[in-house]
């Protein structure tokens, strides 16, 4: 799709050859780009390939590649949507505005474990702390979790204990724990709805919330996703600012442009962009192109850092954020105090 819109703007565009990497390996591959004589190779995604890739000495030809590998070699660049680059972006956004300690909510499962594992490191070297953790279970008692986690099952408890105790009924109100000022979540759409407003139900409807964009289906829909108000969050310029020529003209043409799925389009756009720019990224952190899927740099490693627009829920539809909300310095003033005099 961008070889055909830069095809459309009377623009060089390169010829495109596409191989299957089933049954490849490294080996087969390099061979087949010398022979094409490629100047370029977009991919592979499988990480096992681009590892072979990174053992495989400095490359004839630049690959960049669609996942991470830490075997690194000249000429092999990793332009990939890990989320680890999304819960440092969440972390230090979250600090930034002021908060320090943390009720951390992931799945149950494999992905969620990884992504806790992302938070409480970005957590622990920000200076904060993980107050509380749960890792949900969505088949499970979702009430039942969210009140352990806040604490509101042992309000409850203690006020079942003095009911017994007194005899009579007394006023009570639920009261979630007071060690936590904000909520990092990282749940998909489906969960997320079902997840914020259980947080709410059980008094917990006033600490920020912040999370990464899996919870973010990709096109708006302001009934559908009335229940992830208040919800912050990072995610590419191509689903949250959609107004790029090609964005725009893929959009006519693919249903799923706006989708979850469309964040794949931009990646491959990205490949496009960046690949004139390489040498110059090369030479600094501090030089960046702004894509589809964020704002590019090149680290030290060779892995694409992405740079994230971030946006809040509001009556269901995502609106773009400034910068974060840093809170402004406390001051103690003092009286001035006369300094002592030595006398001879």
């Amino acid at each position: 799709a961008a070889l055909k819109s830069r095809s459309q703007r009377g623009l060089e565009t390169p010829i495109l050859v596409s191989m299957d990497t089933e049954s490849a390996n490294a080996e087969t591959i390099i061979a087949y780009a010398v022979e094409q004589k490629a100047d370029l190779v977009i991919g592979p995604l499988r990480g096992k390939l681009i590892d072979e890739l990174g053992n495989s000495g400095n490359l004839p030809v630049p690959f960049i590649t669609f996942n991470r590998t830490d075997r690194l070699t000249n000429n092999l660049f990793q332009l990939d949507l890990g989320s680890d680059q999304e819960i440092k972006q969440v972390v230090t956004r979250a600090t930034l505005e002021g908060h320090k300690r943390f009720a951390l909510i992931t799945p149950a499962a494999a992905w969620g474990a990884r992504l806790a594992d992302d938070f409480k490191q970005n957590i622990e070297a920000s200076g904060a702390e993980t107050v509380a953790e749960l890792s949900y279970e969505l088949n499970g008692d979702l009430s039942g979790q969210i009140s352990q986690l806040l604490n509101t099952n042992q309000s409850t408890e203690r006020y079942t204990a003095i009911k017994n105790l007194l005899g009579e009924s007394l006023e009570f109100d639920e009261r979630p724990r007071r060690d936590i000022d904000a909520v990092l979540l990282a749940a998909q759409p489906q969960d997320a709805r079902q997840l914020t407003p259980m947080l709410a139900f059980h008094f917990a409807g006033d600490y920020p919330i912040y999370a990464t964009s899996h919870h973010f289906e990709g096109n708006f829909s302001e009934t559908r996703d009335v229940d992830l108000n208040r919800i912050q969050f990072p995610d590419q310029p191509w689903l949250l600012q959609p107004t790029t020529a090609l964005n725009l003209s893929l959009a006519l043409e693919r249903p799923d442009s706006a989708s979850r799925l469309g964040r794949l389009y931009a990646l491959g756009s990205d490949a496009i962009k960046v690949y004139p720019f390489l040498d110059q990224l090369k030479s600094s952190s501090e030089l960046s192109v702004q894509g589809e899927t964020g704002n590019l740099s090149l680290d030290p490693s060779g892995r694409f850092t992405r740079e994230l627009l971030w946006a809040q829920f509001e009556q269901g539809i995502p609106v773009l954020l400034g910068e974060p909300n840093i809170p402004e310095a406390k001051t103690l003033e003092v009286d001035s105090v006369e300094e002592p005099q030595l006398e001879s």
